[in-house]
């Protein structure tokens, strides 16, 4: 019978006698066994490597039902390594992960939109739910980012409104917003007005501009009753509005005659 014969048939016989001597000597020398294995691994670290791949790939479901086995008889062990590797690489992976985002902005630009549109409900529950618990810091937040950056805000909105009442429909909001203000001052402006009675007051601001444009002519926006009319005076609201020629509405002036007026 050859050596390796008889080491397969010894072997055999005395399985489980064997793995008990093997089981209490590495009890019995679990730090030589740590330190040789560590002096093993150092010298021969780039076979082991190789091994290592090389059996992973052959064996890749054998491999991933061992490592699964191996986290669940460990999950305290793993949790409270992950914690203690985290705190110790904590600010080297914030860099990291900061790197990366300037690095891959579009990137990381895009794949935040597609999951806001995939998961708009959870996003607004989870925003919704941080702004309430936030309140506070976050009102903190916004006054000192403003308190810093005061000339820039000024400025951004100080060009947003002249752009926006260079426009047509801003000149004309202008306008209403003018005549409000006038008509306010003077306590004519009921507190009854509904949005759409201000769009309707907006219209016709917007009509007087157009018409002066389009025909050279001044046109403006007239209150049919006075706002301080001479013997009765009337109220900032639609149905006391009306566009008319500016001549005409300087030679009417604050006066009101309901049978002119009836003929305008």
């Amino acid at each position: 019978m050859a050596q390796t014969d008889y080491q397969k048939h010894y072997y055999e016989a005395n399985k489980e006698a064997i793995k008990a001597r093997a089981k209490q000597y590495r009890e019995q020398n679990k730090e030589r066994i740590k330190e040789w294995q560590k002096s093993h691994y150092k010298i021969n670290k780039e076979s082991i490597k190789a091994k290592s791949r090389e059996w992973h790939a052959n064996n890749q479901e054998r491999a991933k039902k061992r490592a699964e086995r191996y986290r669940i008889a460990n999950q305290g062990a793993l949790a409270t390594k992950k914690r203690e590797y985290y705190e110790l690489t904590k600010e080297a992976a914030k860099e990291r992960a900061r790197q990366y985002r300037i690095a891959n902005a579009q990137k990381v630009r895009e794949t935040k939109r597609r999951y806001r549109e995939a998961n708009q409900e959870i996003v607004k529950k989870y925003m919704k739910d941080y702004r309430e618990a936030n309140r506070e810091r976050l009102i903190q937040i916004n006054k000192n980012y403003y308190r810093q950056n005061a000339e820039r805000f000024k400025a951004a909105r100080k060009k947003y409104q002249e752009e926006y009442f260079s426009t047509d429909h801003g000149k004309a909001i202008r306008r209403a917003q003018l005549a409000r203000r006038r008509a306010s001052q003077l306590q004519r402006t009921p507190k009854w007005l509904t949005d759409k009675d201000q769009e309707k007051i907006r219209r016709k601001y917007a009509l007087a501009h157009k018409k002066t444009e389009n025909t050279g002519e001044a046109w403006v926006v007239d209150h049919i009753i006075p706002l301080q009319g001479e013997v009765v005076s009337g109220l900032h609201v639609p149905a006391n509005l009306r566009v008319i020629k500016a001549t005409t509405n300087i030679r009417k002036s604050n006066k009101f005659n309901l049978e002119k007026e009836w003929r305008i």
